[in-house]
């Protein structure tokens, strides 16, 4: 499995340039999130949040294939997320994947995006008193 991790910036006007509250920040998974990675990534996205990352995009459209420790990790990063204040959503969700998280009822509980713009306008929603980034012209 491997991650690449992108901050993107969610606010017009930054308070404090050190603060990582006001990114989102960009995993993209590639390969398997079985029980062989899901430890690894779910250490990833704790380590993000303990970090001050509480805004996360799982962008999945390389992941081939997920299990149920899998999906529990998604599940254990958007409760902490949630729990911080912040969000979990996932992004480019391929359709095999799609099906499996139907059948587990999680897009109930984790939101689906597969425009990287809409789903930044989400998570910049929920900054406290900043507005959202404009969109590009």
């Amino acid at each position: 499995m491997l991650f690449t991790v992108e901050f993107l910036p969610l606010a017009i006007e930054r308070i404090d340039e050190d603060d990582c509250s006001e990114y989102a920040v960009r995993v993209a998974v590639r390969g398997s999130l079985d029980l062989e990675d899901a430890a690894e990534a779910g250490l990833l996205l704790r380590t993000l949040a303990a970090g001050g990352a509480h805004r996360v995009i799982l962008s999945l459209e390389q992941l081939g294939y997920i299990d149920s420790t899998g999906i529990g990790a998604i599940i254990r990063a958007k409760k902490d997320l949630s729990a911080r204040g912040g969000d979990l959503v996932l992004l480019h969700v391929p359709p095999n994947i799609k099906d499996i998280f139907e059948l587990v009822n999680l897009k109930g509980f984790v939101r689906s995006f597969y425009d990287d713009d809409e789903a930044l306008r989400h998570l910049a929603a929920s900054l406290p008193g900043v507005g959202p980034k404009p969109d590009k012209p």
